[in-house]
């Protein structure tokens, strides 16, 4: 077979710095989503994503397509695409699963969620350290699985405006049903596709139980809903007009903000105000689960739920607060959904104080 000069430079060329390609491919991925997805609306973060896992697709079809149908096929463009081919699955590859890592991780709280975080920071890690398996073709479709099916439980939910199990079993079901349609397709002109569907199957399987473990157990964060801003009051106000809310807090030091339970001088009747951002149409249920810590037993004790419905939409969130009479101790509030889904956590310690407290307002 002739190797135009041309091509056998760039071969040369790309032997010499893939080493630096793949995983710079990946870390710009993972740097394109992080800007990205901070300035853009929800719709057009999907319609990212979305292309990402076709321009993934694309290249997994190509690349088994090229070595088994056009392998000994001297046309010098098929052959230069098929020698960047990788560069474009490990940039997609990055991307989705950077822009996975940035919606579940402010969707969850990670002292509840980080199994399911880990799990997509250990994809991302892996996809450069053990890249040589991402160019087999069982691994990197079962990546390509792992992502479409994250993909259709953070998409379908907002597609249907609804949330809860037959959602999330319904993205499952849809996921699956592509992939093996996918495969069937795949093995009708690439013969040797045949021989690993077995091993695929299990695969995939094996991705779907993890998933649903993940799920059934509230391990994976209640996407579409993200928290985006919590706190601990003395009190608040809302004007009717505008509807603004008036909150008094207390000003902390920089060491007592850093604490991993922050001070709260109030004994007494205490407010946790959040915001929470929903697609627009989106209407469920939040929960605020107080919880204080009993020392005795050395276990965390409920001490209720709190709950409100709330419509999404706004951008900055939808606003809802709950109260409480505290004692003093280490207390802390889970924000959740009907299903127990944890989306944030916030602590604090409950003190007593002598002195008039230095508190500010701030307007939510």
């Amino acid at each position: 077979m002739f190797i135009s000069p041309v091509f056998a430079r760039a071969k040369r060329w790309y032997a010499r710095y893939e080493r630096f390609l793949i995983p710079g491919a990946l870390l710009f991925g993972i740097i394109a989503d992080t800007i990205t997805f901070r300035f853009i609306n929800l719709s057009l973060a999907f319609s990212i994503l979305f292309t990402h896992l076709l321009l993934s697709l694309l290249a997994i079809t190509f690349m088994h397509a090229h070595d088994t149908l056009w392998a000994g096929y001297e046309q010098k463009t098929l052959r230069f695409i098929r020698l960047f081919a990788p560069l474009l699955l490990q940039f997609t590859f990055g991307a989705l699963l950077s822009g996975f890592l940035i919606f579940y991780g402010f969707a969850g709280s990670f002292s509840v969620s980080w199994p399911f975080l880990l799990l997509i920071i250990f994809l991302m890690v892996s996809n450069d350290l053990l890249k040589k398996y991402y160019l087999l073709f069982i691994v990197h479709l079962s990546v390509f699985f792992f992502s479409l099916l994250s993909y259709a439980i953070l998409v379908i939910p907002t597609i249907l405006k609804q949330m809860g199990t037959s959602v999330f079993l319904l993205s499952s079901l849809l996921s699956s049903l592509f992939m093996f349609a996918y495969l069937f397709a795949l093995s009708s002109f690439i013969p040797n596709i045949r021989t690993s569907r077995r091993a695929l199957t299990v695969s995939f399987l094996s991705i779907i139980s993890i998933m649903n473990l993940f799920y059934f157990t509230n391990i994976i964060p209640p996407i579409p809903l993200s928290l985006r801003e919590i706190g601990v009051y003395h009190s608040v106000s809302r004007e009717s007009e505008s509807g603004t809310y008036h909150l008094l807090a207390e000003e902390l030091s920089l060491i007592d903000r850093l604490r991993f339970y922050p001070p709260i001088h109030k004994v007494g009747e205490v407010i946790v105000f959040t915001s929470v951002f929903a697609p627009a149409d989106l209407k469920t249920t939040i929960i605020h689960h107080w919880q204080y810590y009993n020392a005795s037993e050395k276990t965390w004790i409920s001490a209720g739920n709190i709950s409100f419905p709330m419509t999404g939409g706004r951008i900055n969130g939808y606003r809802g607060y709950s109260k409480k009479t505290v004692l003093p101790g280490l207390w802390r509030v889970d924000i959740e959904n009907p299903r127990g889904q944890v989306m944030g956590r916030i602590r604090f310690h409950v003190k007593e104080v002598q002195n008039p407290l230095q508190l500010r307002t701030e307007w939510k």
